[in-house]
């Protein structure tokens, strides 16, 4: 998340011995303020803004508290610091631009689930095109939904066409039974509140029916008077 841990934290973490999580084990050690002080001056000068020290957050005690607070701290505020693309997927939703995203309910599985790939299936070849990574390991965070990255891979298609294709694929959510409130999309590996899903597909209608008012107002003016 870019924050540096306190050094109590870290000398917890590592007197524990163990990680559970990734099966991993160490002979219990701990740091000095001295190497800590170091460390986090490099750290912090070499990534370009994106980890920070937060000191008001050094009042926790163990790192699962910390972290909570961290996690919170940027949902209320997610102009609070430099982002990485993994953070605002994993810890406010889809991003869509700058400062811009779907913020997502992480309690989605709470509630009734429906399936959906069949509603998206017109539109696989566009999402896949829009994939910098494999929804396999990085699920929806597999996908660039930036208004650039959809301009740019909406020049394969017709624009009119994916926007009818995308209208379909939202009445067809709208009209599924009223109790069904998340979806799950296989073919992203994800799951979404229904109308986050919507949310998405209006933001690539937006952005491109900007594309189609452009274009057509610069083919205008390349007519030009009569």
């Amino acid at each position: 998340m870019g924050l540096i841990p306190p050094l109590h934290i870290i000398n917890l973490e590592l007197q524990i011995g163990r990680d559970p999580i990734y099966h991993l084990s160490w002979e219990a050690v701990e740091i000095s303020q001295q190497l800590y002080n170091k460390v986090v001056s490099a750290i912090i000068n070499d990534s370009r803004g994106y980890c920070i020290e937060d000191r008001t957050l050094w009042c926790f005690p163990d790192f699962a508290s910390w972290r909570a607070a961290i996690e919170d701290k940027i949902r209320k505020d997610p102009t609070y610091k430099l982002l990485t693309w993994g953070v605002q997927n994993d810890i406010i939703g889809i991003p869509l631009g700058s400062e811009k995203w779907i913020v997502r309910d992480w309690n989605v599985l709470n509630y009734t689930v429906k399936k959906v790939d069949s509603i998206l299936y017109p539109l696989t070849d566009f999402f896949r095109s829009l994939q910098h990574c494999t929804p396999d390991c990085c699920a929806i965070s597999a996908y660039s939904f930036y208004h650039e990255d959809i301009v740019e891979k909406a020049d394969r298609y017709s624009s009119l066409e994916l926007m009818g294709k995308l209208d379909s694929a939202i009445t067809d959510l709208d009209n599924l039974d009223p109790h069904v409130e998340a979806v799950k999309i296989e073919m992203m590996n994800c799951h979404l509140m229904k109308s986050e899903l919507v949310d998405l597909l209006n933001h690539i209608i937006s952005v491109l029916s900007n594309r189609e008012s452009v274009g057509l107002e610069i083919d205008s003016q390349k007519v030009g008077p009569t």
